[in-house]
């Protein structure tokens, strides 16, 4: 379904949903703290940031809302989680 869109990062993936979320009034905590991820592994986080993001902004009624990346022993790991509906 992503074939033929350009690419993109993770930070600026990351970045476009931290305003975008404040820019609808959602008060969005954006952290990344992982490590040792490859381009392509980036790009697929990227893309969930954007669709996770999307969906908050259209469903959710959020007034609150966190995406953070960390990384452990067990893979790297992104979290979105909001408190609307």
């Amino acid at each position: 379904a992503a074939r033929g869109y350009r690419g993109t990062t993770l930070d600026e993936e990351l970045l476009r949903a931290g305003q975008a979320l404040r820019a609808a009034g959602i008060r969005a905590e954006v952290e990344r703290a992982d490590t040792g991820l490859t381009p392509s592994e980036e790009e697929l986080l990227a893309w969930v940031v954007r669709e996770g993001a999307t969906n908050v902004l259209r469903h959710a009624r959020a007034a609150r809302a966190a995406i953070r990346t960390t990384s452990g022993p067990d893979g790297t790991t992104l979290v979105i989680e909001d408190d609307g509906s």
